[in-house]
């Protein structure tokens, strides 16, 4: 468990300054823009690429965040439909299995995606298209590690255990009281 959050917080710390730079990125090429534009009345071609190229990968390196974090958006209408405290950490792990499948299909499916894009380059920056979409597979990895962590978090937790705990008491009276009727 030590393990797991020492990974998980190297890698936050990487990708918040990841997401950083590429924030600063993307505002400065686009005031380079602005400036040339009001300076020269022609602005760079270079420029305009460059910002939607930070903007892409920080899309990914924003949803990574969340996935790691463990702060992105969720419907908790089935959570909050069942009762039961297991009930809950059971369909809690199904969403993290189901999020985890999905990334590995992502994942595999990226590669033949990323075999074709490495034909072209952008039109300006001339970068080859499969250096900027190989955030894809990097980021489905990430993902994946931070809903694996969810759920090793989830069971390792004191909460988790003091349910199952408690759960296994409130069975035992009741099979006893069916064994007293016998």
């Amino acid at each position: 468990m030590k393990a797991m959050k020492t990974i998980t917080g190297v890698l936050l710390k990487v990708l918040d300054v990841l997401s950083i730079v590429l924030m600063v990125g993307m505002v400065v090429f686009l005031l380079i823009q602005l400036v040339a534009r009001a300076v020269f009345t022609h602005g760079f071609s270079w420029t305009e690429e460059s910002a939607k190229i930070c903007l892409i990968m920080l899309a990914y390196v924003g949803a990574s965040m969340t996935s790691v974090n463990g702060v992105h958006v969720n419907i908790t209408i089935l959570n909050d439909a069942l009762h039961s405290a297991r009930g809950r950490k059971v369909l809690f792990v199904l969403q993290q299995l189901l999020a985890m499948v999905f990334l590995v299909l992502v994942f595999v499916f990226s590669f033949p995606a990323l075999e074709i894009a490495s034909k072209s380059v952008t039109t300006n920056t001339h970068i080859n298209n499969a250096i900027i979409y190989s955030i894809i597979p990097i980021s489905c990895v990430i993902m994946f590690f931070g809903h694996l962590a969810k759920i090793v978090r989830q069971f390792a937790s004191a909460e988790y255990v003091a349910i199952v705990d408690e759960d296994r008491q409130e069975e035992k009276p009741e099979r006893k009281e069916e064994d007293g009727d016998k």
